[in-house]
């Protein structure tokens, strides 16, 4: 069990984190821990990091291992600091890392962070712990009509991940009407020059405009 205080002491710790970072929006990039340079999404998750970075963004993920690590090493490539990773370890004392990581010891608050810190998604092929980020993301866009922040999923054409898992889940979902109404759903892409067309980048240049738009759009609402 986790005291009131801490969380208090752990959410100032991660604004006053945040506050560190450069003024860029930020793109967050959910994957595998586990897969390696061998499997073919490891370029294609490098070559992701490179785009954000160029277009003038910061990449977030959940560690450094495996695609994670990918995509951080190739932002970091374009610009020094423009991919940082957010990760979790139950327990520990939260704060900056000595590789300008911050360490989270709680993970719901972790996942808040990426949630309310993050102008866009990309998914990437990975495990459970990717999967519950995924529907992180889903779940917070369908209680809070007003969080209009757009997710790809990177799928590998020559080694399908997403399209066989995600259509039949959502068929599913319809068929058997579990869902009330149609959520807000990722886009499927097999490009990174796509996934970043997707996310409107170009719109999102200068980290303010989004909020703008979400604002407008409240007040239309």
């Amino acid at each position: 069990m986790f005291q009131e205080s801490e969380v208090i002491a752990e959410i100032s710790a991660a604004m006053e984190f945040f506050k560190t970072l450069p003024d860029r929006p930020k793109i967050t990039v959910f994957a595998s821990s586990s897969l390696d340079r061998s499997d073919s999404a490891w370029e294609m998750a490098k070559e992701l990091g490179r785009e954000i970075a160029g277009a003038g963004f910061m990449a977030l993920t959940g560690g450094r291992e495996g695609l994670m690590g990918a995509v951080l090493a190739g932002s970091n490539s374009v610009s020094s600091g423009s991919g940082v990773s957010l990760y979790c370890r139950p327990g520990s004392p939260p704060g900056r890392t000595l590789d300008g990581d911050f360490c989270f010891g709680q993970f719901f608050l972790r996942k808040q962070f990426f949630l309310t810190q993050s102008e866009g998604f990309v998914v990437l092929p990975g495990g459970f712990g990717t999967l519950d980020e995924l529907f992180g993301w889903l779940a917070f866009s369908r209680i809070d009509g007003s969080y209009q922040v757009p997710a790809v999923l990177l799928d590998d054409r020559s080694h399908p991940f997403w399209t066989p898992l995600w259509q039949p889940l959502l068929e599913k979902l319809f068929t058997r009407k579990v869902a009330a109404d149609t959520p807000p759903c990722p886009v499927i892409s097999f490009s990174v020059r796509e996934t970043i067309a997707c996310l409107g980048i170009d719109r999102l240049k200068d980290g303010r405009i989004s909020n703008l738009d979400r604002d407008q759009g409240k007040s239309r609402a």
